[in-house]
């Protein structure tokens, strides 16, 4: 029982090293051998998930509202001081523009994002920032083009248009871990060649 708790906290603690790992760092591979303290941590993780210390993270739904997509984008902005890379910085302002069309009208999606290409502490030049706006409008008029629509939900996406995914949000605007909880719509894609299970936040005793 000593050894299981030992291995579960070290699990619970580093949940995502592989078994060979836990079994090195707790010294299990010189007391068993590889083979044996591999096959033990996994029969704690496996226990672990029954008894449910671990759980499968939940993944954030593929699509959102303009709306709520164009509030993470604006928060990221504010997280970073406006302080972004340029590959960050065109993928932001891309989506800022295109969600703010799709509420807002094209005036004042151009108009917000020339503004907010102007607060960031290295601004995009207004070539760069006159494409994205002529690709933003692209996108819109896809997505007032019926055949086009139809074409797109039969493919399973919301509609045509711009239609990146939180997984592909995640990367083209290079989220970091401390970003993550500030952010409804976009998380952190799960590995599925993982699948071994995060700590229970409900779960008080570790």
């Amino acid at each position: 029982m000593e050894r299981y708790e030992t291995v579960r906290k070290a699990i619970l603690q580093n949940y995502e090293w592989k078994a060979g790992k836990v079994a090195a760092y707790l010294g299990l591979t010189d007391e068993l051998g590889y083979e044996k303290a591999v096959d033990y941590v996994r029969m704690v993780r496996k226990k672990m998930r029954e008894d449910g210390d671990l759980i499968q993270p939940e993944e954030k739904p593929k699509y959102a509202d303009p709306e709520d997509r164009l509030k993470d984008v604006l928060k990221l902005f504010e997280l970073r001081k406006c302080n972004v890379r340029k590959k960050e910085a065109k993928n932001m302002l891309l989506t800022m523009c295109y969600w703010t069309m799709q509420l807002k009208g094209n005036y004042a999606a151009v108009s917000d994002t020339m503004d907010m290409n102007d607060r960031l502490k290295r601004p995009l030049p207004f070539p760069e920032i006159e494409e994205i706006c002529n690709i933003t409008q692209e996108y819109g008029f896809d997505a007032l083009d019926e055949e086009k629509n139809a074409a797109a939900i039969a493919d399973g996406f919301p509609g045509a248009g711009l239609n990146w995914t939180s997984s592909s949000l995640y990367y083209k605007f290079n989220i970091s871990d401390d970003e993550l909880p500030h952010l409804n719509t976009i998380g952190k894609p799960i590995d599925k060649t993982k699948p071994w299970g995060i700590p229970n936040p409900q779960r008080k005793e570790m």
